[in-house]
């Protein structure tokens, strides 16, 4: 319980941790050397599964926070879990060499494109009763991060586990399945698998193949997005 001992919950990063990600990405950015950056996590960003009302998301409870000892006394951070998943959003989309954000915890595939006009979820706007909830399924529906520069495609990919889940309901996934055009930003498998990247050139090509070999998923270009 870290409200009540201190530390930090599932899918929460801590301020440090944030500006160590945001230099490293600047720095991969900046390096001539570096062709393509790729963010790894355990807990999704955007989850789709059985951990919606978990990970960096809570069902939009954004009162969820890390606690830290400052001159001996506990004390919550400052921003909440969905403030600070926000601002990991903000710094993959910032450079244009960030080929995914990969996690896992949830028992499934999931290829999810989050861009200016992806729902995500923001606090300051979308929070209209302010009790530190976004309540999206009823009066309080999810805006996008029009501040995004560049779309990021998110993977989770969690196929050696199990049970494997079925697929909830999530302000991204909805916003892609009923676009005219769904494949194109949003992949939903239960079945086990594995992720294959290949970097050739520009390119850093995906393909998904479950235990039988079949393929489940395949992005010929992760980068492609950056580039329309």
């Amino acid at each position: 319980d870290a409200q009540a001992f201190g530390g930090s919950p599932g899918g929460y990063i801590l301020e440090d941790q944030l500006r160590w990600i945001e230099a490293e990405v600047k720095a991969a950015e900046q390096d001539r050397t570096v062709r393509f950056t790729f963010l790894a996590a355990h807990e999704p960003a955007f989850p789709s599964s059985g951990h919606v009302g978990e990970a960096m998301w809570r069902d939009g409870d954004n009162r969820v926070r890390a606690h830290v000892f400052r001159a001996g006394k506990l004390q919550p951070e400052k921003l909440g879990i969905i403030e600070i998943r926000n601002r990991l959003a903000r710094v993959a989309a910032s450079s244009r060499k960030v080929a995914a954000v990969l996690a896992s915890h949830e028992h499934s595939y999931i290829r999810l494109l989050v861009d200016k006009d992806t729902p995500a979820g923001e606090p300051s706007q979308d929070d209209r009763n302010l009790d530190g909830r976004i309540d999206w399924k009823g009066t309080e529906p999810a805006s996008p991060l029009k501040d995004l520069l560049y779309p990021v495609w998110y993977l989770t990919s969690g196929g050696g586990g199990a049970p494997y889940y079925s697929e909830e309901a999530s302000p991204w996934s909805d916003h892609w399945k009923k676009s005219k055009a769904p494949s194109a930003g949003y992949r939903f498998s239960a079945q086990g698998h594995i992720l294959l990247f290949r970097s050739e050139g520009k390119k850093v090509s995906l393909t998904v193949l479950n235990p039988f070999g079949e393929k489940i998923d395949e992005v010929p270009d992760l980068m492609a997005v950056k580039r329309r």
